[in-house]
């Protein structure tokens, strides 16, 4: 079997495209494998579709393919340009590569499957290519998927920022509850990200005034935001913050003065933990830290030299009432226990409490569930 008949079968190059010549390189670790078509050859129209167009001129294009072993392997055509009665002179779509695009599909794939799983700038360092060319090519596909996105039955998100980069310099990221996918995605962490959103979820089919719950975390910003962009949500608050915040109290230890609700009085430079949590929806359950100390709150840490730990009375309080069950209209995974014969991986990863439920102008929200 001739080389030329082998590339053509492993390509699955057809006609009028035929492997004319394949030429290796060890010393530059390269292997070249020209492609063309024979004179009269006719085509299909690029736009309309119309068979049996001539070609009226042509250009030479080369397209990096996958690897041949651990050499890089370029495909190299001369691609005519078609004569077509209803669009004129245009350039052909090649079978092996999208239009105006320097590699294969073959190649997109395997780099669209390596960006799903690491950085951008690593895929361009494995495969020998600058990350400016990776990207356009991510930009690419991730354009068509955005634009085939459907909206239209989400009623549920969760928002979150992360960090982008060093420094404040950080990316909102809204999720499907229901669905557990990625809506959408903008730099910022302010209330105009909630407006982007907004905007973004009507251009795909989906109704800002449709949204009934918005999960987030207790930034006055995207309270803000969603009290201005999606009017009719219900804000609950996940438990993570919470425990923050009750985290980062004062604590008082056996003996300290405490005030009738059983939290450290004012003479102790310290105050009552769930009045110091403004503007959420947790109501003083302070009554429960009058209860006896636990033995969770007299451990003491096994490290050699180490201070002994006090665990406040109230922070575990909290943290049960945060864990017991959700209110019945916080379902499918979005507060409250898991039952027994629910599937852990299954569910969207969501908060497992929820604090309470605040209006989305602002005002006192609702009580912890009991």
């Amino acid at each position: 079997m001739r080389d030329t008949t082998l590339l053509q079968l492993a390509l699955g190059v057809a006609p009028p495209w035929t492997v004319t010549r394949g030429e290796f390189d060890a010393a530059a670790q390269r292997l070249d494998i020209e492609i063309d078509f024979a004179a009269g050859s006719r085509f299909t129209g690029p736009t309309c579709g119309a068979a049996d167009c001539p070609a009226h001129d042509t250009e030479r294009k080369t397209w990096r393919h996958l690897n041949f072993f651990q050499h890089q392997a370029y495909l190299t055509a001369r691609v005519p340009r078609v004569r077509c009665e209803t669009c004129g002179v245009k350039t052909v779509n090649v079978p092996w590569a999208r239009p105006d695009s320097g590699f294969t599909l073959l190649f997109e794939a395997m780099v669209m499957t390596m960006v799903s799983a690491m950085p951008v700038k690593a895929v361009a360092r494995m495969v020998g290519e600058h990350d400016t060319r990776l990207w356009r090519v991510v930009h690419h596909y991730v354009d068509q998927a955005r634009a085939r996105a459907d909206a239209s039955g989400v009623t549920r998100v969760a928002i979150d920022e992360t960090a982008a980069r060093r420094g404040h310099d950080y990316v909102t990221l809204f999720v499907d509850i229901d669905q557990a996918r990625v809506l959408f995605a903008t730099e910022g962490r302010d209330a105009n990200t909630i407006a982007a959103f907004a905007d973004d979820l009507a251009a795909h089919g989906g109704d800002p005034e449709a949204i009934g719950e918005v999960c987030i975390d207790m930034s006055p910003a995207f309270i803000k935001g969603v009290g201005e962009s999606l009017p009719n949500a219900a804000i609950p608050f996940d438990k993570f913050h919470a425990v923050k915040i009750v985290n980062s109290l004062p604590r008082r230890r056996p003996g300290t003065p405490s005030t009738g609700c059983g939290a450290p009085s004012r003479r102790a430079k310290t105050f009552c933990a769930a009045h110091a949590i403004s503007g959420c929806a947790i109501r003083p359950i302070c009554r429960i830290a009058r209860k006896p100390l636990s033995k969770l709150s007299q451990r003491v840490t096994s490290r050699p030299h180490a201070p002994t730990r006090f665990v406040s009375p109230f922070r575990i309080s909290t943290i049960s009432q945060l864990s017991r069950q959700a209110p019945a209209s916080s379902r499918n995974g979005i507060s409250g226990p898991r039952t027994a014969g629910s599937n852990r991986s299954s569910m969207p990863r969501t908060p497992s409490g929820v604090i309470g439920t605040a209006s989305c102008a602002g005002s006192t929200a609702g009580s912890p569930t009991a």
